[in-house]
């Protein structure tokens, strides 16, 4: 329910400008999630039939996502130079931080075990939690701190939001 509105309010309430660059520092990180998507999809039959997540989902996940993270680290401004020009460098300003909240995302999807252990009130429950967080913290925060209060935003509802699945899962 609250997707999106992070970059409704940074256009609303900082600018239009500020909101391309977040939407596309957010397109950049994107793949750190997809390959967890994907794999957490593959695998839920297996899933179905385990009693816990394999430590190695963990680790392909984990390991995965932090060289996408590290790779976006190191590489960030002259991919962002490469792909849109250097009038855009404020980009790579964000893929770090935007990119650790995506990391928190990568890392809570093997948990869509808990959907075929029959989870899905505590999974509703958690992402209600998420959306207040998302919803609270960006009207805080967007108006303090500009786009760095919707990533910090999505750090905290993503981090919580893996907190609370491992914390189901356990």
């Amino acid at each position: 329910s609250t997707f999106k509105v992070d970059e409704l309010l940074i256009a609303s309430m900082v600018n239009s400008l500020q909101n391309g660059f977040y939407t596309l520092a957010a397109l950049l990180c994107s793949p750190i999630v997809t390959f967890s998507q994907n794999l957490s999809n593959v695998l839920f039959k297996r899933f179905s039939n385990s009693s816990k997540i394999p430590l190695s989902t963990f680790l392909i996940v984990g390991g995965s996502s932090l060289i996408y993270l590290i790779a976006l680290y190191l590489l960030g401004d002259v991919l962002v130079a490469w792909l849109f020009g250097t009038e855009y460098s404020t980009v790579s300003s964000y893929l770090l931080p935007l990119g650790l909240a995506f990391f928190f995302k990568s890392m809570y999807q093997p948990f869509m075990f808990l959907a075929s252990k029959g989870q899905g009130k505590t999974i509703r429950n958690i992402a209600f939690t998420e959306a207040a967080i998302n919803l609270g913290g960006n009207l805080t925060l967007i108006p303090i701190f500009g786009v760095y209060g919707a990533i910090y935003t999505s750090m905290v509802a993503k981090g919580v939001h893996l907190i609370l699945k491992l914390l189901a899962y356990q």
